[in-house]
């Protein structure tokens, strides 16, 4: 994610969540190296931002608009950036959708 892709990155999270989004309300406190977009047609359809510290990573707003393939993949390169440390997904979404593609790319669930 570049600052070139925050204004698109906003709209979608406004349309998301039919309000002003995650990113309207609160600094954006995302890494950058942990912050990746997805693109369909030339267009940001996904996006998800990761934050953490030396030992934890949390991932999310995580969010995907439209008919785009793979959107576990948002998740996986947050993966390959973490290295050791453990990643909690943070999603107001519909919680079996974001477990179904986290399990996808190889995640498992710590939820009884």
């Amino acid at each position: 994610m570049t600052l070139g892709d925050l204004d698109q990155v906003i709209e979608l999270d406004e349309r998301s969540f039919e309000q002003a989004g995650f990113l309207s309300q609160a600094p954006l406190r995302a890494l950058p190296e942990l912050s990746f977009v997805m693109l369909h047609r030339n267009k940001i359809a996904g996006f998800i931002l990761g934050r953490g510290g030396k030992d934890w990573i949390s991932a999310g707003p995580w969010v995907v608009e439209g008919p785009v393939e793979h959107p576990e993949n948002l998740l996986g390169a947050i993966a390959q950036e973490a290295g050791e440390r453990p990643i909690g997904i943070g999603n107001p979404g519909e919680p079996p959708a974001c477990l179904r593609a986290g399990a996808i790319a190889g995640f498992h669930s710590a939820c009884g």
